[in-house]
């Protein structure tokens, strides 16, 4: 079955964190705008903290526009790509996270 056909749903635990901004949301970007990503997917950032959708996508566009080895993101790319994003607020150690988080898959 080729790659491009096949669903993901992605959680990156600490979502908010040095690691997703400098590193995990740039290097997802750079494969989203290369077209090695599935058609469909999700990426859920799951993080402890209180954010608004929109303050964390701006807080990744920051990371990806000082980060990403392709440059600043254009913005048709950004747009398209931020639509595969999702804040997630949770807690790993509190147990209601995870039928939550699941209950929040997208299924295509």
């Amino acid at each position: 079955m080729d790659f491009k056909q096949t669903p993901a749903n992605i959680v990156i635990f600490g979502g908010f964190g040095d690691l997703s901004w400098r590193k995990l949301i740039p290097a997802f970007y750079n494969l989203y705008i290369g077209g090695f990503m599935p058609d469909e997917f999700v990426i859920f950032a799951m993080d402890y903290k209180g954010l608004s959708d929109e303050a964390y996508d701006k807080h990744m566009l920051e990371g990806i526009n000082s980060f990403s080895r392709n440059g600043k993101a254009k913005d048709a790319d950004w747009n398209k790509f931020k639509d595969k994003l999702d804040y997630f607020q949770g807690d790993f150690s509190v147990p209601d996270t995870f039928p939550r988080l699941k209950a929040s898959f997208r299924k295509k």
